[in-house]
Protein backbone atom coordinates (compact mmCIF):
# COMPACT_ATOMS: atom_id res chain seq x y z
CA UNK A 1 0.00 0.00 0.00
CA UNK A 2 1.52 3.51 -0.64
CA UNK A 3 2.40 5.75 1.83
CA UNK A 4 1.01 9.50 1.81
CA UNK A 5 3.23 11.74 1.25
CA UNK A 6 2.96 13.87 4.22
CA UNK A 7 6.30 16.05 3.95
CA UNK A 8 5.27 18.04 0.68
CA UNK A 9 6.09 21.28 1.90
CA UNK A 10 9.35 20.25 3.25
CA UNK A 11 9.96 18.56 0.30
CA UNK A 12 9.52 21.87 -1.46
CA UNK A 13 11.65 24.24 1.17
CA UNK A 14 14.34 22.07 0.70
CA UNK A 15 14.03 22.43 -3.32
CA UNK A 16 14.16 25.99 -2.62
CA UNK A 17 16.57 25.99 -1.35
CA UNK A 18 18.70 23.55 -3.07
CA UNK A 19 17.95 26.18 -6.08
CA UNK A 20 19.06 28.95 -4.00
CA UNK A 21 22.65 27.04 -3.21
CA UNK A 22 22.79 26.37 -7.24
CA UNK A 23 22.54 29.96 -8.21
CA UNK A 24 25.12 31.06 -5.65
CA UNK A 25 27.57 28.93 -7.10
CA UNK A 26 26.33 29.89 -10.53
CA UNK A 27 26.92 33.57 -9.69
CA UNK A 28 30.28 32.59 -7.96
CA UNK A 29 31.25 30.68 -10.90
CA UNK A 30 30.23 33.76 -13.56
CA UNK A 31 32.55 35.63 -11.47
CA UNK A 32 35.59 33.85 -11.16
CA UNK A 33 35.43 32.64 -14.99
CA UNK A 34 34.70 36.39 -16.10
CA UNK A 35 37.69 37.54 -14.37
CA UNK A 36 39.97 34.95 -16.13
CA UNK A 37 38.86 35.70 -18.89
CA UNK A 38 39.78 38.95 -18.64
CA UNK A 39 43.48 38.37 -17.49
CA UNK A 40 46.30 39.55 -20.05
CA UNK A 41 48.56 36.93 -19.11
CA UNK A 42 46.51 34.32 -20.73
CA UNK A 43 46.84 32.78 -23.87
CA UNK A 44 44.28 33.67 -27.02
CA UNK A 45 43.24 29.95 -26.67
CA UNK A 46 43.28 30.10 -22.85
CA UNK A 47 41.00 33.14 -23.10
CA UNK A 48 38.71 32.06 -25.18
CA UNK A 49 38.35 28.83 -23.86
CA UNK A 50 38.00 31.20 -19.77
CA UNK A 51 35.02 33.13 -22.28
CA UNK A 52 33.13 30.04 -22.89
CA UNK A 53 33.17 29.18 -19.30
CA UNK A 54 32.00 32.56 -18.40
CA UNK A 55 29.46 32.53 -20.93
CA UNK A 56 28.00 29.13 -19.87
CA UNK A 57 28.21 30.52 -16.15
CA UNK A 58 25.76 33.26 -17.55
CA UNK A 59 23.63 31.03 -19.21
CA UNK A 60 23.42 29.20 -15.72
CA UNK A 61 22.53 31.89 -13.71
CA UNK A 62 19.87 33.07 -16.67
CA UNK A 63 18.15 29.58 -15.92
CA UNK A 64 18.43 29.68 -12.32
CA UNK A 65 16.41 32.81 -12.10
CA UNK A 66 13.86 31.47 -14.16
CA UNK A 67 14.04 28.53 -11.95
CA UNK A 68 13.73 30.32 -8.54
CA UNK A 69 11.55 32.63 -9.81
CA UNK A 70 8.86 29.51 -10.66
CA UNK A 71 9.31 27.63 -7.36
CA UNK A 72 9.00 30.89 -5.45
CA UNK A 73 5.43 30.84 -3.54
CA UNK A 74 4.39 34.92 -4.20
CA UNK A 75 2.44 36.22 -1.29
CA UNK A 76 -0.97 36.33 -2.80
CA UNK A 77 -3.03 33.30 -2.83
CA UNK A 78 -4.77 34.21 -5.17
CA UNK A 79 -1.84 35.03 -7.68
CA UNK A 80 -0.53 31.87 -7.09
CA UNK A 81 -3.63 30.21 -7.33
CA UNK A 82 -3.12 31.17 -10.90
CA UNK A 83 0.61 30.55 -11.29
CA UNK A 84 -0.44 26.85 -9.71
CA UNK A 85 -2.86 26.64 -12.79
CA UNK A 86 -0.21 27.92 -15.05
CA UNK A 87 2.69 25.59 -14.22
CA UNK A 88 0.01 22.83 -14.13
CA UNK A 89 -0.20 23.22 -17.25
CA UNK A 90 3.25 23.79 -18.30
CA UNK A 91 1.98 27.85 -19.82
CA UNK A 92 4.58 30.47 -19.73
CA UNK A 93 4.11 32.56 -16.68
CA UNK A 94 2.32 35.81 -16.63
CA UNK A 95 4.73 38.52 -15.75
CA UNK A 96 3.32 39.43 -11.98
CA UNK A 97 2.65 42.98 -12.34
CA UNK A 98 -0.08 42.01 -15.04
CA UNK A 99 -3.75 39.42 -14.73
CA UNK A 100 -3.88 36.67 -17.23
CA UNK A 101 -6.30 37.76 -20.36
CA UNK A 102 -9.47 36.10 -20.67
CA UNK A 103 -10.20 34.68 -23.93
CA UNK A 104 -12.60 36.40 -26.12
CA UNK A 105 -16.31 36.09 -24.75
CA UNK A 106 -15.35 35.35 -21.12
CA UNK A 107 -14.82 38.83 -20.54
CA UNK A 108 -17.25 40.93 -18.86
CA UNK A 109 -18.71 43.57 -21.14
Amino acid sequence: MPRKRDDQPTAKASSLQDLQERQAKSLADLERFQQLAADPKLSPRAAAAAHHLARSAAASVRLGEKALAYATPHPDPETEKTLSLYRSLQLPLPSLGQTPVAPPGEADA
